[in-house]
């Protein structure tokens, strides 16, 4: 619909940025429900992390440790 109105002289500009516009509001919107999707799905996948890590508050898992476990998963989320 919108190509149909850019190739038309008469469409009236404020109305095709308009139109502009919703199509974008569209577009986000899409992607934020993909995202949430894919995270949902991520999220069942996760295993706990050791807490390798000690500060005199506790354990803690380490940033490296947390990235070594979530990277690959992100990965085959992703990919899916």
């Amino acid at each position: 619909m919108i190509e149909r109105a850019a190739l038309n002289p008469d469409v009236d500009i404020d109305k095709m940025e308009r139109l502009l516009q919703m199509q974008e509001r569209v577009m986000d919107r899409q992607a934020m429900m993909a995202y949430s999707a894919a995270m949902a799905a991520m999220q069942t996948e996760l295993p706990s992390i050791e807490e390798r890590g000690q500060t005199n508050n506790g354990c803690y898992a380490t940033l490296e440790d947390i990235v070594d476990t979530v990277r690959p998963i992100m990965q085959n989320t992703v990919l899916q």
